[in-house]
């Protein structure tokens, strides 16, 4: 082996050795960093004229495991959708409240019948009578309450829609541009490591909201494509288009044109039932868990509303007369039942001050309080609200109490099932995590070993320098 030949070796030792701890360094430096993948260089030998002309080092490169990565992001969209079904559904379950809240509906309709109840046993005291008055005004005020939250559910579920679209649209314009970025490096020889890294997070972000599906190219650059197989990106990216609604009326539909579905390039894009993600479960939220909740509630009013104008129940209510409870002050007709409980009021025979609180007493249009210790209409009404009656479709007959207590507990079973499956899918999401995280992320003790072979080959290279160096010292003096 000539000088030369032993000078090229050690002085490309060092380079390359130099090029290792700089990747090395990079690793323990970004080991907590979120998004970090751990880079490796590839070193082999340079062959010069047939011979060994020393060692060269590439590019710094991810060193990831695609399998869980794919595994990861299928667990992250089925989170991410999981958590705003369960946040949804815990939130429609509080609204209606739990058998013995006082602000659930249930309580309130329970407080309703035992105050006409202890009126009927003493119809002579005008406190029970203005008790029972303000049970029926905290139910009809608990009723307008219900459908406003709802409807706000409604308007936020939109809402979210809307900023999900934003961010997917960002996301996607980011993958271009960062595939873009990725070719042009990769044609000059540089590492695309961070590049990669950056691109990652915003298919990240998109597969939060919509689940996709990653193909790679050879040129280093990717191609996005939905779950239910709809072309995202390929060179260009596609747009997501979405006009959120100011307001949500209980009328409001995507059927007639109220509401926004959801446009890819000008042309309705069909995110399929099964679809896990954000994206999904919000516009089922929007238009079938909500619109369900709020027919749930309109029902139960219009059943109230029914018993109590039942010509058995206040003969003084003619045939065209509102009864205890209105619609906005008018009769209730069954026509009318959608959006129902937004309006539901309380008959303007009734002061605010109960002083026309014996008519639950004498009857709603009597022109006088008559007898006080008539209790017949008040025994009657108290029976309405106790008499077995069908309600909403799946309801077993009960009284008005009773139905809005199986609502309740409905929606509690459903909240309880969507808080098992986030925990389920919380689970694999950890699972997968973790292990993407243990395979693709960075060991620290293994790369300070590492870094510490790298010293000692560094070490040995310039030793070979310093041993060259003097025998040239040695060759110049004879």
């Amino acid at each position: 082996m000539s000088l030369t030949s032993a000078l090229n070796y050690a002085a490309s030792g060092i380079s390359v050795n130099a090029k290792r701890a700089a990747t090395v360094s990079d690793n323990i430096a970004n080991a907590l960093s979120p998004g970090y993948t751990a880079r490796a260089n590839t070193v082999s030998a340079v062959a010069i004229g047939g011979r060994s002309g020393g060692v060269e080092i590439g590019v710094a490169t991810r060193q990831t495991h695609p399998y869980l990565t794919v595994s990861r992001m299928a667990a992250e969209a089925a989170t991410s959708g999981a958590a705003a079904l369960a946040s949804a559904t815990d939130e429609i379950a509080r609204i209606w409240g739990d058998p013995g809240d006082t602000r659930a509906i249930s309580t309130m309709l329970q407080s309703l019948e035992d105050a006409f109840a202890a009126a009927a046993a003493r119809p002579d005291q005008t406190a029970l009578l203005t008790a029972a008055q303000n049970a029926a005004g905290t139910i009809a005020k608990g009723f307008n309450a219900a459908s406003s939250a709802f409807m706000g559910l409604r308007l936020q579920a939109d809402g979210e829609i809307a900023q999900s679209v934003s961010d997917m649209n960002r996301a996607l314009k980011d993958v271009e541009n960062l595939n873009r970025e990725i070719v042009l490096a990769r044609a000059m020889n540089s590492s695309t490591a961070a590049l990669e890294d950056r691109r990652q997070q915003a298919v990240d972000t998109l597969n939060a909201a919509v689940p996709v599906k990653v193909l790679s190219r050879s040129n280093g650059a990717i191609s996005v494509i939905s779950q239910t197989g709809t072309m995202l990106l390929d060179e260009r990216a596609k747009q997501f288009e979405f006009d959120p609604a100011a307001t949500i009326d209980p009328a409001s539909s995507l059927q007639n044109g109220a509401l926004s579905g959801l446009m890819l390039d000008g042309k309705p894009y069909n995110y399929g039932a099964s679809e896990s993600g954000s994206l999904a479960v919000q516009f089922l939220l929007r238009d079938r868990l909500l619109p369900d909740a709020l027919a749930q509630l309109d029902s139960l009013a219009a059943d109230l509303a029914n018993r109590f104008q039942n010509p058995a129940v206040d003969p003084t209510v003619g045939a065209t007369d509102p009864a205890l409870f209105t619609d906005f002050g008018g009769r209730f007709e069954a026509v009318n039942t959608q959006g129902l409980a937004s309006r539901f009021r309380l008959n303007d025979q009734l002061d605010l001050q109960g002083t026309n609180a014996w008519r639950l007493r004498a009857g709603m249009y009597a022109v006088s309080p008559g007898l006080a210790g008539d209790d017949t209409l008040l025994r009657a009404q108290t029976d309405a609200m106790r008499e077995p009656q069908p309600g909403a479709a799946g309801l077993v007959a009960a009284s008005v109490q009773a139905l809005a207590a199986q609502i309740s507990g409905i929606w509690a079973e459903t909240a309880n099932s969507s808080d098992a499956a986030l925990s389920a899918a919380t689970a694999g999401f950890e699972h997968f995590t973790l292990a993407e995280k243990s395979a693709n992320g960075v060991d620290s003790d293994g790369e300070l070993q590492q870094l510490m072979l790298i010293e000692k080959a560094y070490a040995a290279n310039a030793k070979v320098l310093g041993t060259l160096d003097d025998l040239l010292q040695q060759i110049l003096e004879i």
